[in-house]
């Protein structure tokens, strides 16, 4: 099988031993791709480079003195010690630097776990699970997922760790959703927010990667740096993502929407590839794939404040008076003083109720709520800062820190003369009778939710929830339960995720269409379940190859 191209390249490293004491250094010394490494009978190895240089083994005198100059610039102490022995070995590299492991396509019953380069004693354990799941399972050629976002990320992680060809689209840059929140912080600690193949995945490409605490509710900014950027920045991942790549359309290629399966000896649906418009960098052009993920989330469609859930006549013509976001600390310094309303009663709403007040703004809350405490503590929760958001809303209404109008239905906007936005508001009274007035403030902040933007795959087979426009079986699973604590909402079964349309998947804050009950952990959850379908594999979960022991 010589004439098997595989892609391998031979990366020679060279190595020294330090013949010193015992106890000089006790632990591992990094510094790049450098180390200096204690053995038990004290002696010291230093190492090593990369070198292109073909199956060539030998060693050179100006790389092993590079490497005592090393060493001796680490631990000056060694210049006491003599070199006592130097080898070299070659590492198996690969092009892409990614390991190649499958099946080898031209040989019946041969597989390959080669090219892990300086990771295979790291990553030993889960090429031999995997290794033994490619005996058994194919991969399809390509997997296209829209959004490179937290989930997008991770998804694109798990895809390429499992071997699959991913192309990963985003809009704009990696993470540009959760900059928009940056200055938020989190309610759900960082270990609910980060995946074990994730976080093994940073470590192997920066062993010395500092992490949140598990414990630490992050901000989103301490989020994206953290963790999604260098995640995106990983071996396996960063050339799959293209960023400033918008995803225009889905379809098939030769098939049209009204096209049904048939017995007809025709090549089915899921036989004809999927043809993706996308933008790229200003310039329009067509990718196929074989698999295709939504994730592209719905931060980027605000539902409007209108009564009804469609914007009030006048909303889409007052511009900046009205915005769809918490505010940044920028826009905080501005509203100091200044008439400010918040529409909404969600905990987006509460920690821009929060903020304003802090900033000294003077805030009404405006819902369609009756009762003018519209979010309330969660009993015994298990997340502390939601609860104390909660509690902190509920004290400042009670004190008339911040003003109320509730049970009202917002219907039409205009701008007055000196720039304030006025809001025709009619609000049913305890008769239920209605009658409406106008309110005048400095800037309206609409918190209202987020809807799906469904044009992308409008040509495609996709059953539809009437009432929250997600996948209609996960949204009947939804709908059914009636828990308001999204930690107790069940993700249910994988087939959940099963569209008409063959192949084709949406994951995360999407999938959940309008309704706000959405945590990362649940995404991972569907990614798990997602891969088990695609390899047809129950028992698949690469998390659990990579799930750290609990302390204690």
């Amino acid at each position: 099988v010589s004439d098997i191209p595989t892609g391998i390249v031979p990366i020679r490293g060279q190595m020294l031993l330090f013949d010193a004491p015992p106890g000089l250094i006790t632990h591992i010394l990094n510094e790049g791709s450098r180390y200096l490494v204690p053995r038990a009978d004290g002696k010291i190895l230093a190492g090593s480079c990369e070198e292109e240089v073909g199956f060539e083994k030998g060693t050179t005198t100006e790389m092993l003195e590079q490497l005592e100059n090393f060493a001796y610039s680490v631990v000056p102490a060694l210049k006491e010690y003599e070199v006592t022995l130097s080898w070299s070995g070659l590492r198996p590299g690969s092009f892409d630097g990614v390991p190649y492991i499958g099946k080898v396509p031209q040989v019946d019953n041969l597989f390959m776990a080669s090219g892990h380069f300086r990771s295979g004693i790291h990553l030993s354990t889960g090429t031999a699970v995997w290794t033994q799941v490619f005996m058994a399972i194919d991969t399809p050629a390509t997997i296209l997922i829209i959004g490179a976002g937290p989930l997008g990320l991770e998804t694109a992680l798990y895809a390429r760790y499992l071997g699959y060809d991913v192309i990963a689209c985003e809009a704009g840059d990696v993470g540009s959703h959760v900059k928009q929140w940056e200055h938020v912080e989190m309610f759900s600690p960082f270990s609910m927010n980060a995946s074990p193949l994730g976080i093994a995945a940073i470590e192997s490409h920066d062993p010395n990667h500092q992490f949140p605490s598990n414990q630490q509710c992050t901000t989103g900014g301490q989020w994206l740096q953290q963790y999604l950027i260098p995640l995106s920045q990983t071996d396996l991942v960063k050339k799959h993502i293209r960023t400033n790549c918008q995803v225009l359309s889905v379809s098939r290629t030769w098939k049209q929407k009204t096209d049904l399966d048939k017995d007809s000896g025709e090549a089915t649906r899921e036989q004809d590839p999927f043809r993706i418009i996308v933008d790229e960098q200003g310039t329009q052009h067509a990718l196929t794939a074989d698999v295709v993920i939504d994730t592209s989330g719905v931060l980027a469609n605000p539902n409007p404040i209108g009564a009804g859930g469609v914007p009030a006549p006048g909303e889409q013509q007052v511009g900046q008076g009205i915005s769809y976001s918490i505010p940044s600390p920028d826009d905080l310094i501005q509203f100091r003083d200044k008439q400010v309303a918040v529409v909404g009663s969600g905990h987006s709403a509460a920690t821009a109720l929060l903020m304003l007040t802090e900033a000294k703004a003077m805030v009404t809350w405006i819902t369609r709520q009756t009762n003018e405490h519209a979010i309330s503590p969660i009993e015994q929760d298990p997340l502390p800062l939601r609860s104390q958001i909660a509690s902190q809303l509920k004290e400042l209404v009670d004190r008339n820190a911040i003003q109320t109008l509730t049970n009202v239905a917002i219907d039409q906007i205009r701008s007055s003369d000196n720039a304030e936005i006025e809001l025709g508001i009619y609000q049913a009274d305890s008769e239920d009778k209605l009658t409406r007035q106008w309110h005048s403030f400095d800037h309206v902040i609409g918190l209202t939710g987020y809807r799906p933007d469904l044009s992308i795959f409008r040509e495609l087979q996709i059953h539809q929830c009437y009432a929250t426009e997600g996948p209609i079986k996960l949204a009947a699973s939804l709908l059914n339960q009636s828990s308001h604590d999204c930690l107790k909402v069940e993700q249910g079964a994988g087939d959940l995720l099963i569209n008409p349309e063959p192949n084709f998947y949406v994951l995360g804050m999407k999938s959940y269409g309008r309704n706000s009950g959405f945590l990362f952990q649940t995404g991972l959850q569907q990614i798990v379940q997602l891969f088990q379908i695609l390899g047809d594999r129950e028992t698949l979960d690469v998390y659990t190859t990579f799930q750290k022991p609990q302390a204690g």
